[in-house]
């Protein structure tokens, strides 16, 4: 669910996120289902995306639990969960507006390095540009006093900003308007079609290896992941998101229970995946009758 709601863009600018803050969030919202929730977050696959340290990502997720932008809940010692507060799109409402994380700037090291403040009215001239359908226009005057009293910063700070994010827009002044237009290749980059399956593949390619690492299961092929995999895609219809990972989470530790059953002691476990074995079992867990 590449998607953050508008109302959160705005609260990102009043609580003035830190740069670490802001990285960390657009980083695991790739990863999160419908209701927000993003599981089995690891430090060190955030600092390798992010280019951020552990302090830095630790510093983050503590920075924006106390904001109220997340929840964070420890339930395993090598992950947490982590729930971005008021995304949820369960129910399917898209009226408010949201935006789309499949952009290619999302993906652009320049973004990522530019400044937590630069990064925070980047982030909401576009969504402005993309509500607006084509170009952002506001009025000189009420552009700086706008973000002057949302960013906590001078006019002269905001002249500054605005020299950076002209890496990805087009930014004119005509008789006292300030118009902003998006410059596709580097904002939008791929059209949203060829995007859209890869949002759902990083999603369940994110719970797969999550539920592998939690279980212990260090080692397989790209093909019995794959098959994984499609477990969430073949009965999203059956469950919704979150009760569905739960469902193959359980399903999986089930599958190396049977398969080591032969060993009285734990330490003598194998520890792999068994696509067709957890293939039955994700359907007891749906309490799916077999025909």
């Amino acid at each position: 669910m590449w998607k953050l709601k508008y109302s959160l863009i705005k609260e990102f600018l009043e609580k003035k996120l830190t740069h670490s803050e802001v990285l960390v969030l657009l980083c695991i919202a790739h990863w999160q289902n419908e209701s927000g929730w993003v599981r089995g977050v690891r430090k060190n696959e955030v600092c390798s995306i992010t280019g951020i340290s552990s302090q830095s990502f630790y510093n983050a997720v503590t920075g924006l639990e106390q904001k109220g932008i997340l929840r964070k809940e420890k339930r395993n010692r090598n992950d947490i969960d982590l729930k971005i507060l008021d995304n949820d799109f369960r129910n399917k409402n898209f009226s408010e507006g949201y935006l789309s994380l499949a952009h290619a700037i999302f993906k652009n090291s320049e973004f990522m390095r530019m400044k937590s403040r630069e990064i925070l009215l980047l982030l909401d001239i576009l969504k402005n540009c993309i509500a607006g359908k084509k170009a952002f226009l506001i009025g000189s005057r009420i552009f700086f006093e706008k973000y002057r009293k949302l960013l906590g910063v001078n006019e002269r700070t905001i002249r500054g900003y605005l020299r950076a994010i002209k890496k990805f827009f087009s930014v004119k002044l005509h008789q006292d308007i300030y118009s902003f237009l998006p410059i596709p290749s580097k904002v939008y980059g791929e059209k949203a079609e060829t995007i859209s399956p890869g949002e759902a593949s990083v999603y369940r390619k994110h719970v797969a290896s999550s539920i592998c690492i939690r279980t212990k299961i260090r080692k397989y092929k790209s093909k019995d992941l794959e098959d994984i995999m499609g477990l969430l895609s073949q009965y999203r219809g059956h469950a919704p998101e979150e009760k569905l990972e739960e469902a193959l989470a359980n399903a999986v530790k089930k599958s190396l229970e049977i398969i080591n059953k032969i060993y009285k002691r734990k330490s003598q476990w194998k520890y792999k995946l068994n696509s067709k074995l957890i293939h039955k079992l994700l359907r007891e867990e749906l309490k799916i009758q077999t025909c």
